[in-house]
């Protein structure tokens, strides 16, 4: 519908395994000037009052949604059985965040300011979500609240067009690591880094102007490091009260030490000139640079320390980490990691790989001999290791849509494997029958039994949708599936299993050929030829995609055309 001068459409997904409810807005501007926009998400609760509004991070609500807070909880009143609300509002390393009106806890309107190019789309994407609760949660309570909002099927099923058009999503930037907060970012100094260099001194002194030195070094615990200035994004003394005395490096490395600095000097902007020393420091951050974030080609990875260092970490020869997840020991070499970080809820890493696999498990081994940029081969425990990032991120179609070209299957604690059953067939037990139906076959399979008990004699129940646009259900046969990941063979349990994609289907020559002819067929001269290939094709489902997608680029006769398009159109 158009709103103004803006096509709004409105997308909705229930989640009922999330108990939750999806929005997300897209907003077009079909005029010829770039349109600002104020956006307005208006929740009521009626007559009833909340008791207290917080962030999702625990925190007392204000008017502005915090740099690190991602939504908002309208806490009930238990004693009234009122339920509590929980609104989620975007990324926590969104750019664009609402304002928040909350009228005496009884009405919530939140404000977005959008700007829309000519021609162009934007959307926002936000969440609902009503809960039971018995006292006002805090920060480790409100974070397990908001679990469903992050989880990987949260923004599962939005067209890749559309995912790519949220503007409140967020992404990776200068100093962030995505899954696994960052500690060492530049943001929790306090200040903007601006085109001066700026010294600053407790919450109100900030001087503009240009720092200048003889020589700086670092004592860290892993070496001494000589640095130039130019190399630095801030120096962190001990009179900052927000940590230890640390060094910013413009390549987003971090080191603590005893920092020494000689001949340091800060001319103002004014001509005003002062001599500093190391102790007297408070914070020193040195102006924007176009390196800012970019950490050299031979980097691989970037380490953040439990201790508080951030290291880049260069490819050795036979530098794998082996991890031991529930279904097997991978041994993973460092560059096909992209990202690695501490589990706050047990014991272990969650580690994100470049193939989209994201699997739980515990580092093997009791270091990790690891090859620093600047200090040499070094050894970490692995409860060292807080947080691991690829220093280069692939700018591939996978990641930009979030969705995973290869075979996949979704496990449980959302775990996320890349890899195919490695098996000529799985079998569904259904009305007495055992139906044998090839993995590359099924298009999805799903377990449909929902919450199990593992000492229930209950039996699991799947459901497949094959590429012929068929669909299977029941039990299965195997208790134990074979997957095929990189280079092993994991035993995977039926019962870990939620659900298997095989985004391509696998098309033999035989019906490749049957394929061709049905589509020849559409151009026949007889109506009757043109409608029985046409319904054929229908029942064919995506096994004829690729053959039609391929004939609509090219065929010339306008009949063929618009069957293809109906197909097509189905297909979608």
């Amino acid at each position: 519908r158009q709103v103004s001068t803006l096509y709004v459409t409105r997308r909705v997904k229930v989640d009922m395994k999330a108990a939750a409810v999806r929005y997300v807005e897209t907003f077009r501007n079909n005029t010829a000037a770039t349109i600002t926009a104020q956006v307005k998400l208006q929740t009521g609760l009626g007559r009833t009052q909340g008791q207290a509004l917080i962030t999702d991070r625990g925190t007392p609500a204000g008017t502005m949604l915090g740099k690190k807070d991602s939504g908002l909880i309208l806490f009930g009143q238990p004693a009234q059985q009122q339920l509590s609300v929980l609104f989620y509002l975007g990324g926590a390393r969104a750019k664009v965040k609402p304002t928040i009106q909350n009228q005496s806890n009884s009405q919530i309107t939140v404000n977005y300011t959008i700007t829309v190019e000519a021609g162009k789309e934007v959307s926002i994407i936000h969440g609902l979500a009503q809960r039971r609760l018995a006292s006002i949660p805090n920060a480790k309570q409100a974070k397990a609240l908001f679990k469903p909002f992050f989880a990987r099927s949260w923004n599962r099923g939005l067209p890749s067009a559309v995912r790519r058009t949220i503007i409140n999503l967020g992404g990776f930037s200068f100093g962030g690591f995505g899954d696994g907060e960052s500690l060492l970012t530049l943001e929790s100094l306090g200040i903007d880094r601006q085109a001066t260099d700026i010294f600053a001194i407790g919450e109100e002194t900030r001087l503009h102007g240009t720092a200048t030195c003889k020589t700086l070094a670092i004592s860290t615990e892993y070496g001494l490091l000589k640095l130039p200035l130019e190399k630095v994004a801030a120096i962190v003394g001990e009179r900052f009260t927000g940590g230890k005395p640390r060094v910013f490096l413009i390549d987003g490395q971090v080191l603590n030490g005893s920092i020494a600095i000689d001949g340091l000097q800060f001319v103002m902007n004014s001509g005003l000139r002062l001599e500093l020393e190391a102790e007297n420091i408070d914070r020193l951050l040195m102006r924007v640079s176009e390196e800012d974030g970019k950490p050299a080609e031979e980097v691989v990875t970037m380490l953040e320390t439990t201790s508080g260092d951030r290291l880049a970490m260069l490819q050795a020869e036979d530098q794998l980490v082996s991890l031991t997840t529930p279904w097997g020991r991978r041994r993973i070499p460092l560059d096909e990691i992209q990202r690695m970080f501490l589990s706050e809820e047990k014991i272990g890493h969650h580690v994100v790989l470049r193939d989209g696999s994201r699997l739980f498990g515990f580092v093997s081994g009791s270091t990790l001999s690891l090859k620093t940029m600047f200090f040499g081969e070094q050894k970490f425990m692995p409860a060292q290791v807080r947080l691991m990032a690829a220093a280069h991120r692939p700018s591939s179609k996978q990641e930009m849509d979030g969705e995973l070209a290869g075979s996949h299957l979704l496990l449980v604690g959302d775990n996320v494997m890349v890899g195919q059953i490695d098996l000529e067939a799985i079998h569904f037990v259904t009305a007495g029958n055992q139906i044998p139906v090839p993995p590359n076959q099924i298009r999805v399979l799903r377990n449909i039994s929902g919450e199990i008990d593992e000492s229930s004699d209950v039996a699991m129940q799947f459901e497949g949708e094959l590429w012929d646009g068929g669909v299977i259900s029941g039990e299965l046969a195997e208790l134990v599936l074979p997957i095929r990941s990189a280079d092993v063979i994991a035993q995977v349990p039926l019962k870990d299993v939620r659900e298997i994609h095989v985004p391509t289907p696998v098309v033999t020559d035989t019906m490749r050929v049957k394929v061709a002819q049905l589509i020849r067929d559409l151009g026949h001269p007889e109506y009757v030829k043109r409608k029985a290939a046409k319904d054929v094709l229908a029942g064919l489902g995506h096994l004829t995609k690729l053959q039609l997608s391929e004939t609509l680029r090219q065929t010339s006769d306008p009949e063929v055309r618009r069957s293809v398009e109906d197909l097509l159109k189905d297909l979608d």
